[in-house]
């Protein structure tokens, strides 16, 4: 695959990055709750994707992936599993220092069954994370904006502020059919 990037580096920026910030999944034959834990970390598991997804031809730049939200749940009822997977994450290229703006993915997947939704689930969110990064390779940054380091880990603000909802200090009256609408 030809690549416009050779390397990723990793900034977590989800409000809880304990154990219990990924969430849980149910496992053995009584469905324990079982803390979701990357093993190897996902700035590894990352690292390793990108190795496998380009050659020694990918253009001799970084990638920065930010994870804003990696969260699994599950519910059992008596005769069938549904699980759960949030996530939110963006790419920035890397640029003296700076970051510009790749591409950003938030999605939500469901999985019910009348058996255990665990491993799927998991499978699932895997192959979910690498096509993000796999699709985004050849893509060059759209907008010339540059951001710092500071101005990733603050993002969610960043964008707040571009939005009227947040900045104006009196709403048009009306009945808002939409989100965007709304904003």
């Amino acid at each position: 695959m030809q690549s416009n990037y050779n390397s990723i580096s990793f900034v977590d920026s989800r409000s809880d990055t304990s154990l219990m910030g990924m969430g849980f999944v149910q496992t053995g034959m009584f469905n324990e709750k079982t803390a979701v834990v990357a093993e190897p970390s996902l700035s590894t598991q990352l690292s390793d994707a990108l190795v496998a997804l380009t050659d020694h031809n990918a253009v001799k730049k970084e990638l920065l992936f930010q994870l804003r939200e990696l969260h699994f749940s599950e519910l059992t009822k008596t005769t069938s599993e549904r699980g759960t997977f949030s996530f939110r994450a963006s790419l920035y290229a890397v640029e003296n220092n700076n970051y510009s703006y790749i591409a950003s993915i938030d999605t939500t997947y469901t999985l019910k069954s009348g058996i255990d939704v665990t491993n799927p689930l998991l499978k699932k969110a895997g192959s979910v994370i690498i096509d993000f990064v796999s699709t985004n390779l050849s893509v060059k940054p759209s907008d010339s904006l540059l951001y710092s380091m500071s101005d990733i880990v603050k993002i969610d603000s960043l964008e707040k502020r571009n939005l009227k909802l947040y900045s104006i200090s009196e709403f048009v009256p009306g009945l808002y059919v939409n989100y965007q609408s709304f904003v």
